[in-house]
């Protein structure tokens, strides 16, 4: 059969049928337990002789950049998908401890260490009714217990 088309005679194209593949079954993500060992002086996330994990630091030279920064690096925000829950806790926390209570929560104990050092408290109660005791892991549950 022809159609013409503008003066030209032009055959009929067959629709082309395509074959029905198997498509593989997507997993969903194997969320694997992260290492988050890490402190802010080796990462330089608060930029040269701005760093409140230095030496000599006190409760008040912590904020939120550095919840939200330690958040992100940790691998909270890859885990939970939002700053819900990190939005919770400075609302009713100081950032030091939240930092604190997220550290413990992960065993990073040479991060408690400096926290503690600065002045974290780890009696301060999350919005769920946890403190930094509680949920803290490995050698961290003993650095908690000395304060």
């Amino acid at each position: 059969m022809a159609f013409l088309v503008a003066s030209k005679a032009v055959a009929a194209v067959k629709p082309v049928t395509r074959v029905a593949r198997a498509v593989p079954a997507v997993r969903a993500p194997v969320v694997q337990r992260r290492d988050v060992s890490m402190r802010f002086n080796l990462l330089g996330l608060a930029g040269p002789g701005k760093n409140p994990a230095s030496a000599g630091s006190k409760r008040a030279d912590y904020g939120r950049t550095d919840v939200t920064d330690y958040f992100e690096v940790g691998g909270f925000l890859a885990a939970e998908g939002d700053y819900t829950r990190v939005d919770a806790m400075l609302k009713t926390m100081e950032p030091i401890d939240v930092l604190l209570y997220l550290a413990a929560s992960e065993g990073d104990s040479p991060f408690v260490s400096e926290l503690l050092a600065a002045g974290a408290n780890p009696k301060a109660k999350c919005p769920e009714g946890k403190d930094s005791t509680q949920v803290a892991k490995g050698e961290c549950k003993a650095q908690l217990a000395k304060h």
